[in-house]
């Protein structure tokens, strides 16, 4: 079960794959922390307002979206909420693979408890994301354990979405 093995590296417990798609001591790039930036000239404070709400609105759809697929099985939304180039996207193929061997035994991994958003520019926002994973099992088609993943509480990860075609995708993340 090679993909039961790929699916334990990433762990989707504390950050659920997410910890593998920015930078820390694994390598990969990490995005510095930009200062925020005051509204346009022209724009209202509302306008910048409104961009960090929509950004924290598909921050919260994609999290919805990880629980709704680890519960399911089908990646295919979560894949379509980020951009091709996120490394988040493991965690759909981790999916698949959970999904190809059996299932888990929590379709609610996530338990969301805040979101904050900074960093906000046009098309560009940065949301920190404070969460609990529930501990959960990975079973086999005939329901036998196949491996036990424990919860974890308080993980932080930021979250940067960037709007492309009038739609907000994930296009990095890490562990904050």
């Amino acid at each position: 079960m090679g993909g039961t093995n790929r699916l334990a590296g990433l762990a989707l417990s504390a950050a659920v794959g997410l910890s593998g798609c920015g930078g820390d001591a694994t390598g990969a790039a990490v995005l510095p922390r930009r200062a925020a930036v005051s509204a346009a000239p022209g724009a209202s404070a509302a306008t910048t307002e409104q961009v960090a709400a929509q950004a924290v609105a598909s921050v919260k759809a994609y999290y919805a979206e990880i629980n709704r697929a680890i519960g399911t099985g089908d990646t295919a939304a979560l894949r379509a909420m980020s951009r091709s180039s996120c490394t988040c996207r493991d965690l759909a193929a981790a999916i698949d693979d959970i999904w190809a061997a059996g299932r888990t035994t929590v379709a609610e991994v996530f338990l969301t408890r805040a979101f904050t958003a900074h960093d906000v520019y046009p098309d560009v926002a940065s949301v920190d994301v404070r969460y609990d994973a529930r501990g959960y099992e990975w079973v086999d088609k005939a329901g036998r354990r196949i491996k036990r993943v424990a919860g974890s509480t308080g993980t932080t990860v930021e979250v940067e979405v960037v709007r492309e075609g009038g739609r907000w995708l994930v296009s990095h993340v890490r562990v904050a």
